[in-house]
């Protein structure tokens, strides 16, 4: 994993940039764990080795298909100037909510599918048809874990390798050269099973109850990674309080950009000397970015005193200001720490930009959080 982000951090040539990006997302924990699963599914056809490599391919292609389509689609709105982190989270929502369902069904179909009396259509499921049925099921998986995105692939894919193809001449190339790399794994472990290991693959051609048992595990596996992805995004809800002082600004920025991130967190914050509004200029500065605080309303932190906190976040920054103390109930206290715009002197401009540059440090910091508190994944050195 180092020695690639070493090589990324050095590449100057686009193609390579996309490759290793792709190589990143493949081994990080969240696609890793897809790779595993979708290893599990191509290769229940054991006896048949030519249909795993086969399978892997198609896969791949799969990803292929759905990063390049979306890709391609990205780019020409970014070349008109779109904003990127709207569209994120809008692809990503969607995907996380379609894939635990997929898998579980995916996982029942595979356990029980035999034994529903479904229509026929005028055919009867020979050889053939169950080989067209297993390449497009790993067609179909490779587009629906693409579209899956976790921080970390949404990271490398949104933040970094699509704005770097809406820049290129060759842009539409790399989303293509990035999914490549991110299916190498699992083709690599198809041909492996198909073509190297002779004498177990001998032994499973005579043993057809492996198969009808390892059928049997990588359908269960399915659906237990269905469930717990379920369990994942509609289980227990985190919350976390977010305290400065007026919360105005600062701790409303902050609000803005973790609610962003999951809606399913429960994100508040507070002040101990609430304003009576959010600051116009950071209402305007979080619009830029595609967010609205304007309906958020200052509160003052003796309303969450009873509650019971994941997180309690002190925003403050400079020297001079008292960070608000927080009684009640915490799992964790964290600080990071900002300066407060409102305090700036000078034009108008210069007064906009302190904002803006204040909003841009948030949403960094409050991104590092996200990924490596929240979601407990590593963190790309080169990317805040």
């Amino acid at each position: 994993m180092e020695y690639l982000q070493t090589l990324l951090d050095n590449s100057e040539i686009p193609i390579i940039t996309a490759f290793l990006l792709g190589l990143l997302t493949a081994v990080s924990p969240c696609l890793l764990a897809t790779n595993i699963t979708a290893i599990g599914f191509i290769s229940k056809d054991i006896n048949n080795r030519n249909r795993i490599f086969t399978n892997g391919i198609l896969y791949t292609l799969g990803r292929v298909l759905a990063y390049s389509v979306l890709g391609a689609i990205l780019i020409a709105i970014l070349r008109k100037g779109a904003d990127m982190f709207a569209i994120q989270k809008g692809i990503s929502e969607w995907g996380e909510l379609l894939l635990a369902p997929a898998l579980m069904l995916i996982g029942s179909f595979m356990l029980f599918g035999d034994k529903l009396q479904l229509p026929k259509f005028g055919f009867s499921a020979t050889e053939k048809t169950e080989k067209l049925k297993g390449s497009w099921g790993s067609l179909l998986l490779g587009i629906l874990f693409a579209m899956a995105f976790c921080p970390t692939s949404g990271l490398f894919y949104f933040g970094m390798l699509i704005p770097m193809s809406a820049m290129e001449s060759e842009g539409y190339l790399l989303p293509v050269i990035f999914a490549l790399a991110t299916g190498l794994p699992v083709m690599l472990v198809a041909w492996i099973l198909a073509y190297t290991v002779a004498g177990v693959g001998k032994f499973y051609n005579h043993v057809q109850t492996f198969q009808k048992w390892f059928n049997y595990m990588v359908a269960v596996l399915f659906i237990l990674v269905g469930i717990l992805l379920w369990i994942d995004k509609f289980g227990y809800n985190m919350k976390i309080l977010i305290l400065c002082t007026g919360n105005s600004c600062r701790s409303q920025m902050a609000h803005g950009f973790l609610q962003s991130f999951d809606k399913d967190i429960q994100v508040y914050s507070a002040g101990t000397h609430p304003a009576e509004k959010v600051n116009p200029l950071a209402v305007e500065a979080m619009a830029e970015v595609g967010i609205d605080i304007s309906r958020h309303i200052p509160t003052n932190v003796t309303a969450y005193l009873s509650d019971t906190w994941d997180y309690v976040i002190t925003v403050c920054g400079s020297a001079n200001e008292m960070c608000p103390a927080f009684e009640g109930n915490v799992g964790k206290r964290l600080h990071i720490g900002f300066n407060d715009p409102s305090e700036a002197i000078g034009t108008t401009d210069f007064i906009r930009s302190e904002f803006e540059r204040v909003r841009n440090e948030i949403k960094n910091e409050f991104t590092r959080f996200y990924i490596t508190e929240i979601k407990k994944q590593e963190l790309p050195k080169m990317c805040l």
